[in-house]
């Protein structure tokens, strides 16, 4: 029978605290008791060692100098990094390398064949597409030709996915395309969504989810590849037709300014809110003064190959979803039965979906999207296989 890894060295590219699916899947193991350590980015102000949030009090080691932080870039290649895995290794004695996402996979791989550790990729979204839609890859004309022309991300994704022992994305559609685009064995890979926790799906009365209000609520990062123009644009359409709904946004991002000007073109932009961004602590509070969630996206190949944490917290906490008709999104609605889907880019479309929504049975919508997390959806599921698929490779 397979057993449980004991240790496992977590990889993470960029400065912790914070990232949700850090947080859970390494608290998750540790409360499976297998011990963790996260390695992670040197911001400025950080010290070198430091430890996450009680109760689970996991070990943080943090990789390169305060500065020049251009020493510390997450690439293959980069010996400061190179280095710092093989010190953990060294020390920590893994039995898996988790890397997220496919920056820091190589070399993970690398340093685990040398010791004899599998390295499985955590992997959270189509990294190669992701850098051609995001604006500082865009703009920069030197990143532009790595990332669009010589498509650096897609070889050194190709030779991750072919290297790691296994691969946990967030969504099946990742699963297939893996399979499909580089042949890997689909017995290598095991979907693990970002869903909500069991504890924190609130203890709400079901008789009491109905509708209070009219007002929409994203809740996220603002790029250009959550699309918020087209909500905006589709919001405005809709307020035309009724005078109760609202819009409120709230985060932080590149694409700030480009919503809030967005939001000055129409005439009822009075009725939009903007705020920044927001604490982890403040999710809750922010999900509970909405009645409707909007999960939006571009959709293309990024979008079509990952699914928002918010898609299954809106569901816990009773929220019908306005949501783009992305593959992954699709799927689960056939089951989960939340919420209303638009097309992807159309401002009609966006505002069809609004106003489907504050017509519809609220309360049933409400009540399915619960059920399903509780039954389904839930980070309890999800871990029972992490765990398993785990134990098979020590």
């Amino acid at each position: 029978m397979a057993k449980k890894p004991k240790r496992v060295l977590y990889v993470w590219q960029a400065r912790y605290p914070w990232d949700v699916r850090v947080e859970k899947i390494c608290n998750a193991l540790k409360r499976n008791g297998i011990e963790v350590e996260i390695l992670a980015r040197r911001a400025v102000g950080e010290p070198p060692v430091g430890e996450t949030a009680a109760p689970d009090c996991i070990p943080i080691h943090r990789v390169g100098p305060e500065t020049p932080r251009v020493l510390s870039l997450p690439v293959p290649g980069n010996p400061v990094w190179q280095a710092a895995i093989t010190e953990r290794v060294k020390k920590f004695k893994p039995d898996v390398i988790i890397a997220r996402d496919i920056p820091l996979a190589l070399p993970s791989a690398k340093v685990g064949r040398r010791f004899g550790v599998p390295m499985v990729i955590d992997m959270a979204e189509h990294y190669p597409v992701a850098l051609r839609t995001w604006k500082k890859y865009q703009a920069n004309p030197a990143l532009k030709f790595m990332v669009n022309t010589l498509r650096i991300p897609d070889w050194i994704e190709r030779r991750s996915v072919l290297l790691a022992a296994g691969i946990l994305p967030v969504c099946e559609e990742m699963k297939e395309r893996l399979v499909a685009d580089y042949g890997c064995d689909p017995k290598k890979i095991v979907a693990v969504l970002n869903t909500p926790e069991t504890a924190r799906i609130p203890n709400l009365d079901e008789s009491t989810l109905r509708r209070k209000g009219a007002v929409f609520g994203y809740h996220g990062v603002v790029i250009q590849d959550r699309d918020l123009l087209t909500v905006v644009r589709g919001f405005h359409l809709a307020a035309e037709k009724n005078a109760e709904i609202r819009l409120s946004i709230v985060g932080g991002g590149e694409s700030v300014e480009d919503v809030k000007r967005e939001v000055a073109k129409g005439k009822h932009g009075n009725r939009i809110t903007l705020a920044g961004p927001f604490k982890p602590s403040e999710v809750a509070g922010l999900y509970n003064s909405v009645d409707f969630g909007v999960v939006c996206w571009k959709v293309n190949d990024f979008t079509n190959n990952t699914i928002a944490n918010k898609f299954f917290d809106y569901a816990a906490f009773g929220k019908p979803v306005l949501y783009t008709r992305t593959h992954p999104m699709v799927k689960l609605m056939k089951t989960m039965q939340f919420g209303v889907g638009y097309d992807g880019d159309s401002p009609e479309s966006v505002a069809q979906g609004m106003l489907e929504l504050v017509d519809s049975d609220y309360g049933k919508l409400a009540r399915n999207g619960r059920a399903a997390v509780k039954k389904e959806f839930n980070w309890e599921e999800d871990v029972r296989k992490m765990i398993s698929f785990l134990s098979d490779l020590t």
